[in-house]
């Protein structure tokens, strides 16, 4: 009897100091550090320029040892705690293209937060990375052009992301313009799921329109806001991670691009040239060092109120100075160097629109890096919220309609194509139906309209605005991780953008319409 009271007492006295006692005595489970994933896998072959941190992460809280000896290529590397989650480990990476990689991690290097006697055990990553792929030399092509064209595929524009040009946002609550919030007409925060999502559905290309004007300082340099630099670049990363080509411009910024006045005012147009200048020294500067595949548009829709429309108005002067603006773009560019020397640059016309663009646009000092962009919404209203919902031969009778389109890239071809400068619509569409039966003349366009652009050598992008309320409701994709939001309508136009079968024609379209 004693003996099995001695043995309750012990027990008694022993849960006492688990459940009560002090730091030095109090019974602590042990903890076990696992590593759980990396953000690079093993053996994976990923893209240098990309590439530019490894993230580990663990089963419990960690910190990483001072004394810790991580190497990568035996080449001792800083870790850092994560900073989004206690349980991540962050290794920042150069890595180079078209080489092996071995990242050795030592038993004792990553402890447990709790309790630094408990080492996650030792790992080693191994991993390549991709060769950088050798642009052609374009002397080599029989028509850059048309290389250019099926490189980028068809794309799709984050529309309106980036715009602050507007005294209100979609709520018509005013916008402090010291403090203006990106991304309030799109509703929407991108995520590189986005992007990934866009590749997974075979768009090919992005174009971010950016507007820069609220975001910069008025110190006579035009400095652009770092942050806001920092989420433009995010998203294009992200998109170029994902494969796909980027078109990057200044978009609303037409605000200050008032060429109508600087047409009569030499000191406003020097100011605004002076203005060009530095804003776009300032963005090529900090994108210099990204290849091919980030492609710069120098302005957007530069017009007047009347759209190049105004009765008795000479708008040759106009149509002059856009080509002197351009230029003081192109040579911004060009003068940072590396490889902004020979990166593509888009320029548009007046307007962007192709009538005031085919015989007044000239290319900058001959320069053979540079595509022509024009943007259609014809007829204006039918592919806008406009009073006319119906399209095609099917709804007139005739052939007008189709004709109309067709003529446009008969034109754009003869003069830009055919002569080997590449040109891109860098926006389009219709804006979605409240009518199944309007719809269906929708959809008819937007095939005839990017497969009559593919077979014209002219890639196309999809405006997109995310909105599905009303007035401009060009409604494709979420803007925040890409999901589809009519995916038999998008994959029929990434086919009709894309696809290399002959017996895919304009006629096969115009005879199935319904």
């Amino acid at each position: 009897m004693k003996k099995i009271l001695s043995t309750l007492f012990a027990a008694l006295c022993l849960f006492t100091l688990w459940a009560c006692g002090d730091d030095e005595n109090t019974f602590v489970p042990k903890v076990e550090v696992k590593l759980r994933s990396t953000s690079i896998e093993q053996d994976a072959e990923v893209n240098a320029f990309y590439t530019d941190l490894l993230t580990l992460s663990y089963s419990a809280p960690v910190n990483v040892r001072s004394s810790a000896n991580i190497t990568l290529n035996n080449e001792k590397v800083v870790a850092r705690a994560g900073t989004s989650s206690a349980m991540e480990v962050e290794i920042p990476l150069t890595l180079e293209p078209g080489k092996k990689y071995t990242l050795s991690i030592p038993e004792g290097a990553i402890v447990a937060k709790t309790d630094a006697k408990v080492s996650a055990p030792a790992f080693v990553l191994n991993f390549t990375t991709r060769k950088r792929a050798e642009e052609p030399d374009p002397s080599d092509e029989p028509n850059a052009a048309k290389r250019m064209a099926r490189a980028m595929g068809w794309g799709w524009n984050l529309g309106n992301h980036f715009d602050t040009g507007a005294n209100s946002d979609a709520n018509g609550k005013p916008i402090d313009f010291q403090k203006p919030q990106w991304g309030f007409w799109d509703g929407a925060k991108p995520t590189e799921t986005l992007y990934k999502n866009l590749a997974k559905m075979g768009v090919k290309t992005i174009r971010i329109p950016v507007t820069w004007g609220v975001w910069q300082v008025n110190d006579g340099k035009y400095t652009i806001d770092a942050n806001y630099m920092e989420e433009v670049e995010k998203n294009v990363k992200w998109a170029l991670a994902a494969g796909q080509y980027v078109v990057l411009n200044t978009h609303h910024d037409e605000y200050w691009q008032d060429i109508i006045s600087a047409v009569t005012n030499a000191s406003l147009n020097a100011t605004i040239e002076d203005r060009l200048n530095k804003t776009w020294t300032q963005i090529a500067e900090h994108f210099k060092d990204y290849d091919e595949h980030l492609i710069f548009e120098t302005m957007n829709e530069v017009h007047d109120e009347s759209w190049g429309w105004n009765p008795g108005y000479n708008y040759s002067p106009v149509y002059k100075m856009m080509n002197e603006w351009n230029k003081v773009c192109v040579d911004a560019i060009r003068a940072t160097g590396g490889n902004n020397a020979t990166r593509w640059i888009g320029i548009p016309g007046f307007c962007a629109s192709p009538s005031f663009t085919m015989g007044k646009v000239t290319i900058p000092n001959n320069d053979s890096r540079i595509m022509v962009a024009v943007h259609c919404y014809d007829p204006f209203n039918f592919c806008t919220e406009g009073s006319v919902q119906k399209w095609g031969h099917k709804y007139k009778g005739n052939d007008s309609d189709e004709n109309q389109i067709r003529d446009l890239f008969d034109k754009l071809k003869a003069h830009y194509v055919d002569n080997g400068i590449p040109c891109y619509m860098g926006e389009y569409g219709v804006v979605t139906r409240k009518s199944s039966a309007d719809e269906k003349y929708r959809q008819y366009y937007l095939e005839y309209f990017t497969r009559c652009a593919y077979l014209h050598g002219i890639p196309v992008m999809l405006w997109d605005n995310n909105n599905n309320g009303s007035g401009e409701r060009f409604y494709f994709f979420n803007h925040n991780d890409g999901t589809c939001h009519n995916e038999s309508l998008v994959k029929m136009m990434i086919n009709a953008g894309t696809s290399t079968d002959a017996d895919y024609t304009l006629q096969s379209i115009y005879d199935n319409a319904k």
